[in-house]
């Protein structure tokens, strides 16, 4: 395999990892990036506007601040041909309108649409307007932020196609996209193959890789990138010890994480407060809260440092994903008590920590709190007050909070309607689940494949097949969304319920899923083995060359459908319980 392209190949092969998905309605609890809203933007030293470099082959400007100035080719001589490069207008007009386009296109770049910005590509093309590296490093942007890294990645060796001289900016707009999805094998490739073409990685580039192996947790290497770049004659920032510290956090090395900050310090640089909360970050997500509480202590003797609202929010959330309601409500008074006042995000982790603990009425009134506070609410806290009502299957409960969105001035998302959902098919009640999704419409909220599957959950608590075959069949690709395992499985548990039994239709469900390239899980061979029996299974397994669980599902080559079997047979009420062992 290789990545995407025809100019930067890898020397092995290797897969991009998918990015994780969140858990849920709400905020995450902690930001993915240990930086904050730190996000490197690329400015080499070398490439400063007053001091600019030689002119590219095709008249491209070189990297900097003011790109009406870098556009201003005129007065410099031309690297490599030493002419003028030939421009199909005046050179005015031309330099209006490249550096137009280029706005445009650093506006799609921010808003994350890459469409858009190969729209004006494009365009820029069909009027023989050449786009310069500023052009290319916008789309590359745009790719990335938008989570697209390969083709972030191809943008590069459409640069190398075009004749325009690769820049270190364009590169690292390309490993940001790469970052985010943890690629790090991508990045390695990518700045190994930047040495090769003589761009040299700058501190940015290093920030990137450190910061991707941190989010990883991986120690290794983000300490390697850490003398990579010393190597290289690169002096390390904040940033990049903020990320390396952050990595030791996330796998509780406190002895390492001392290291580095004793190292910091002898380089004369002064740790700030998004640093340390990005610290204190990292040891809430790892679960070592009493890690993160010794170093809000650390903040102000040996720092200098006064803690803000996101240093108490990381405490406060840490507890809330415990369950700890009593503790989290402890570190929201010390938080009002350090003169500060708790925004709704503060709030919100309280929410969560009540309705963690199946204590929907604590929410509910200190929901009610909050608003007398006269703080207002926004879609995670009510998010997190459906999903409370799912958890008690509260039908009423959800609607009430959905009709009081509107009150607010709140507008629903898909985790609310999914949350309703999911209510519904708890239920048993499929033709609420119905109501749902029309009021999605109404709204103009499209479903995701989560509704679909609290459809066919509710479906499959009827034994309604029919419905439920419709809507695995037409009613999912309708909405341009392919089923995952939870479809395929609803469909078959459906088939259980149903009088008489559907055994043709359950095979037929389960060659579809086999056909899709889904990987069956336990549970859909526990189905299985329910609907048409342990032979049958195995028969099918060999026939369609299926994989069996893996240890994590229950043990390879474990006797997972006598054990299925067995298992629902008690439910049932047919199959007694094994008497305990004599002793």
């Amino acid at each position: 395999s290789s990545l995407p392209g025809c100019g930067l190949r890898p020397s092995r092969s290797y897969s991009s990892s998918a990015a994780a998905s969140g858990e849920g309605p709400g905020p995450s609890e902690v930001d993915e990036n240990p930086l904050g809203d730190y996000r490197p933007r690329p400015r080499p030293d070398h490439h400063r506007p007053r001091q600019r470099q030689q002119q590219h082959s095709h008249g491209d400007a070189a990297w900097g601040d003011d790109l009406s100035e870098l556009l201003n080719w005129k007065d410099e001589p031309h690297r490599k041909s030493g002419r003028s490069p030939r421009l199909p207008r005046s050179s005015s007009l031309v330099s209006n309108e490249v550096l137009q386009c280029s706005r445009e296109l650093d506006e799609c770049a921010k808003a994350g649409k890459p469409q858009e910005a190969e729209h004006i590509l494009s365009h820029m093309l069909a009027r023989q307007l050449e786009p310069n590296i500023v052009c290319w490093t916008s789309l590359i942007d745009a790719y990335s932020r938008a989570g697209q890294a390969q083709q972030a990645l191809s943008c590069l060796d459409r640069i190398l196609a075009s004749g325009v001289e690769l820049q270190v900016a364009a590169c690292n707009a390309a490993l940001n996209g790469c970052a985010s999805l943890g690629d790090t094998a991508s990045i390695n490739f990518v700045v190994n193959k930047m040495i090769d073409m003589q761009i040299q990685p700058d501190i940015v580039t290093y920030n990137i890789a450190v910061t991707a192996c941190s989010n990883a947790g991986d120690v290794n290497g983000a300490t390697d990138w850490m003398k990579k770049m010393l190597a290289a004659g690169q002096d390390p920032d904040i940033r990049t010890f903020t990320s390396v510290i952050a990595a030791c956090a996330r796998t509780g090395d406190g002895e390492q994480a001392a290291f580095w900050m004793n190292e910091m310090s002898r380089l004369g640089l002064k740790m700030d407060i998004i640093a340390l909360n990005a610290i204190l970050s990292s040891f809430v997500k790892s679960g070592n809260l009493e890690q993160a509480v010794s170093w809000i202590s650390r903040m102000e003797r040996d720092f200098g440092l006064v803690p803000e609202e996101a240093t108490f929010n990381s405490i406060i959330s840490g507890f809330a994903m415990k369950k700890d309601s009593t503790k989290a409500i402890e570190w929201f008074e010390r938080l009002k008590a350090a003169g500060l006042r708790p925004t709704v995000r503060a709030h919100y982790f309280i929410l969560k920590a009540f309705v963690s603990a199946a204590r929907q009425r604590e929410a509910e009134a200190w929901f009610n709190n909050m608003i007398a506070d006269g703080v207002h609410p926004d879609i995670y806290t009510f998010n997190i007050l459906v999903k409370g009502c799912s958890n008690a299957q509260d039908f009423s409960g959800a609607i009430r909070l959905y009709n009081q969105m509107k009150e607010f001035d709140v507008a629903p998302n898909v985790d609310t309607f999914n949350s309703m959902a999911i209510i519904a098919a708890k239920m048993g009640e499929p033709k609420h689940v119905e109501s749902v999704l029309e009021e999605m419409a109404k709204v103009e909220v499209a479903p995701n494949i989560g509704t679909f599957a609290a459809w066919l959950n509710g479906l499959a608590r009827t034994g309604d097949v029919q419905k439920a075959m419709e809507v695995l069949q037409h009613r999912i690709p309708t909405a341009s969304l392919q089923p995952d395992v939870r479809c395929f499985t609803a469909v078959m548990s459906a088939c259980i319920v149903a009088k008489p039994r559907r055994k043709q239709e359950a095979e037929v469900v389960f060659r579809k899923l086999a056909a899709s390239g889904l990987r069956p899980d336990r549970k859909v061979y526990e189905t299985m083995d329910s609907i048409v029996g342990r032979n049958r299974v195995e028969a099918l397994v060999k026939e369609l060359n299926l994989p069996l669980p893996t240890n994590e599902e229950g043990g390879k080559n474990k006797d997972v459908a006598k054990d299925s079997r067995d298992s629902y047979r008690r439910k049932r009420g047919a199959m007694p319980r094994a008497p305990p062992p004599p002793r």
